[in-house]
């Protein structure tokens, strides 16, 4: 049995979630519940070309064996040229196209637009936004989720964190600061210091 859900967050992180030979995006809200983890649908990597070179791009894409599919638009660039979208399952896929393309002229547009970031500017997200989706039993997650903008805010809790090494990338210290907590971690035998802040003496990294 499957239960719709729908709610608003704000978004802390995005990443690419492989699927197969297909991607989704994973991202995760801060809600006043509490974190929430949304699972999108397949999110495929998408940029632009020319339609005067896209027959040479789905030579390139075939000859690289990718999957690229290409479709006409009532798009121009800036210079009126008409446009066609390029749509590929995975990241890496792109990312050959790209490549070989380069080597052989032909200049993609947007390509270097990351997944998640396209996904928040075509649906008009900077951070708040209301989600649908399936639930998941006994789980934070949101599966099949839909996105669109929201005005919702809540109020989040942050620290600081300081990691000090030397040139060698031996630990010396961590640091750790917020509104309630001011605590360094430091690797050494302990030493009597006045500081404004709690030290925690650590034989090694380990311990």
């Amino acid at each position: 049995m499957t239960t719709t859900l729908t709610g608003q967050g704000m978004v802390l992180t995005a990443r690419v979630l492989p699927k197969g030979a297909q991607q989704a995006l994973e991202i995760w809200l801060a809600t006043e519940q509490g974190p929430v983890k949304l699972i999108t649908p397949v999110q495929p990597a998408t940029c632009f070309v020319t339609q005067s070179a896209a027959a040479k791009v789905a030579a390139i894409s075939q000859a690289q064996q990718l999957k690229a599919s290409l479709k006409n638009l009532p798009l121009n660039t800036f210079a009126h040229e008409p446009v066609s979208v390029i749509k590929c399952p995975q990241d890496r896929q792109l990312h050959i196209l790209r490549r070989h393309c380069e080597e052989q002229g032909v200049t993609l547009f947007e390509a270097d637009i990351k997944t998640p970031d396209r996904f928040f500017m075509e649906r008009f997200i900077t951070s708040g936004v209301h989600y649908q989706g399936v639930g998941q039993q006994h789980d934070n997650t949101v599966v099949q989720a839909r996105l669109k903008p929201s005005e919702y805010r809540c109020d989040l809790s942050a620290f600081s964190f300081d990691i000090e090494c030397d040139e060698h990338g031996h630990l010396y210290s961590i640091g750790i600061a917020s509104p309630t907590l001011n605590v360094v971690l430091m690797i050494g035998e302990p030493e009597d210091a006045e500081v404004p802040f709690e030290i925690i003496w650590c034989a090694n990294e380990t311990a």
